[in-house]
């Protein structure tokens, strides 16, 4: 492991060489104000992925994205969202995604 992947995996730092890999306004204008979530798509697998913080100061956080590839390639996030509090957030992602 490098001595960035380490601070940021350790120490929960942001990694100053990957910070140039997509700009601000890059990421901003790919968001939609105000979407909370998009459809289901019938027929177009999704699949769900996970970042879990445990023990980091002020308590646990549990982010959790589901996600979808169109048909040219590009990926649909339909929805992310973060936890806070484990028992509570396990109640409430069944609840906001089902």
């Amino acid at each position: 492991m490098t001595p960035a992947a380490a601070a940021s995996e350790y120490l929960g730092l942001f990694r100053a060489d990957l910070q140039s890999f997509l700009d601000d306004a890059t990421v901003d204008s790919a968001i939609v104000p105000n979407r909370r979530m998009l459809p289901r798509l019938a027929g177009v697998e999704h699949v769900a992925f996970t970042d879990v913080a445990g023990g980091v100061s002020g308590g646990d956080s549990f982010t959790l994205s589901i996600a979808h590839q169109e048909a040219s390639g590009r990926v649909g996030v339909a929805v992310s969202a973060e936890m806070t509090g484990m028992k509570s957030a396990q109640s409430r992602i069944w609840r906001r995604i089902f």
